[in-house]
């Protein structure tokens, strides 16, 4: 197991995963949402590329409009 923080919150995956199959195993779409990682913002062509790793902050968000 590999213990992370999502949004704050700990957590822990089965083993290290990119970013984008992080993503898609948590029901999200890629497409409407940001990502960080240890508090640096990780452009959707890395996706693939980045690894989660051991204590590893992930920071999710989406656009919210409103007035």
């Amino acid at each position: 197991m590999i213990n992370i923080f999502l949004n704050g919150k700990k957590s822990s995956i089965d083993k290290s995963i990119n970013i984008h199959d992080f993503i898609i195993s948590q029901g999200l779409n890629d497409k409407m949402i940001a990502v960080a990682v240890n508090m640096k913002i990780i452009h959707k062509n890395e996706y693939k590329k980045i690894f989660i790793i051991e204590n590893d902050k992930l920071e999710i968000v989406r656009p919210v409009g409103g007035g």
